[in-house]
Parts: structure tokens; C-alpha cells; sequence
């Protein structure tokens, strides 16, 4: 196979990895081929060892050039393949979020249209990602501690324009914490519609004071989070 069905008509280049015999795409990083044989005419030992080498680099790295990628995610990309099944261009979006500190819900949309992979795969890979180095480093996420921290500032916030005993709002703030850890996909939603809706599971009424459009997105991320 000389060229990748799946990213027709880009005709994206492939290469080969000697050391294990797979011919890989350029563009989303398919294996096309398993076990592919070369006969010893056409490359040097020395030759096949360079290429082994570099073939999964070279993807990443055109990949770093073309979108303006975290400048790290070679490494990283490398290292994670082995936990993964997804396609070499969806964990490498993936991990150029998870290298930065902070990102948005709608900067992973327009990353995933721009490199034409699925926003779903992505998210999850990142979940999938964030797991496993909590999982391993069991430091506390900075990411995570912003994020609780900027909430529970959000909520006091909140809990201005509502009545309740501040026995209550530190009763809301404790959840923040637990929240990220039962439902990490919680930092891809608005932190403020967040609030709200751990206001709305405590049973306060938000009906006078918020429009219908925003109430209905708030009670969309509590199905979703409680």
C-alpha cells in the first residue's frame, strides 16, 4: 500500500519503521501496513536504524510545525503511544493540551477542526492521559488546583446574588474538589454554569435571576455532573 485510504485526497506521504516492520502515514499517523518486508538492496543497516528511529519523531514533528504545537509533545507523544489505541494525530493533539496549564473548551474544538480529528477521541485521550498521570504522580495537579480555586471563587460569587448561611457556601465549596475527581471532563464546561448548577443540586431557586437560555444550559451540565 503506497498511500493512506484514510486521508484521501490529501496524499499524505508514508513511511516506513524498520524496526517493526509498519508502514505509517504522515498525516494521522495509521499504521497501513504490518510486517512489511524490504530487501537489503534497497537500504543500508545503517539506513534502516536511522529511519526506525525517526519515522514516529518525523510524524509528530511535522505535526508540531504545521499547528503550532506545545514544543514537547514529541516526548510525551512517544511515551503514551504504548498506553494508547488511538491514532498517532489524535494523541498528539491530545497531549498538547495536557502540556499546558491551562486550555478551553472551545480552544480543543478549533484544534480538532484544524488537524481534522474527531473532538470526542480527543477529549477522551485527554481524560485518558490525565488519569494515568494522576494515577502515577501522586502530587496534586496544579492544572486541577487552579481550577478547584477559581470555582469555589465563582461560587462565592454566586452566593451573593442568592440567599443562603455561610455554613451553606462552605458546604458548596467542599464539592469543587470532589467534583473534579468523580468528573474530570468538568474543565471543559464554563466554570460559572458550574456554579450554578451545584447552587440548583442544593436546591436554591435561580428562576428570578437568570434568562431561560442560561438556565437551560445550567441544568443541561447538572444531568451531566451530579
Amino acid at each position: 500500500m503506497s498511500a493512506c485510504t484514510n486521508c484521501v485526497p490529501f496524499d499524505a506521504d508514508v513511511v516506513t519503521d524498520y524496526a517493526t516492520g509498519d508502514r505509517i502515514c504522515t498525516e494521522c499517523g495509521l499504521v497501513l501496513e504490518n510486517d512489511f518486508t524490504i530487501s537489503e538492496s534497497v537500504a543500508t543497516s545503517s539506513a534502516r536504524d536511522t529511519e526506525s528511529m525517526h519515522a514516529p519523531q518525523r510524524v509528530v514533528r511535522r505535526l508540531m510545525v504545521e499547528f503550532d504545537l506545545s514544543s514537547t509533545v514529541c516526548e510525551t507523544v512517544n511515551a503514551w503511544m504504548a498506553h494508547s489505541t488511538r491514532s498517532m494525530k489524535v494523541v498528539t493533539c491530545a497531549m498538547h493540551f495536557c502540556e499546558q496549564e491551562k486550555f478551553t473548551f472551545t480552544s480543543v474544538r478549533k484544534l480538532c477542526a484544524r488537524m481534522r480529528v474527531h473532538f470526542d477521541d480527543v477529549c477522551s485521550e485527554i481524560q485518558a492521559i490525565q488519569n494515568h498521570t494522576r494515577h502515577t504522580n501522586p502530587k496534586e495537579d496544579t492544572v486541577d488546583a487552579t481550577w478547584v480555586s477559581a470555582l469555589q471563587t465563582k461560587l462565592v460569587e454566586v452566593c451573593g446574588q442568592i440567599v443562603c448561611t455561610r455554613e451553606e457556601v462552605a458546604q458548596m465549596k467542599t464539592e469543587c474538589g470532589r467534583l473534579i475527581e468523580n468528573h474530570p471532563d468538568c474543565l471543559f464546561h464554563n466554570i460559572e454554569s458550574i456554579a450554578w448548577a451545584i447552587v440548583l443540586e442544593r436546591g436554591f431557586s435561580i428562576e428570578h435571576i437568570l434568562e431561560k437560555s442560561a438556565k437551560s444550559q445550567i441544568r443541561m451540565i447538572r444531568k451531566k455532573l451530579f
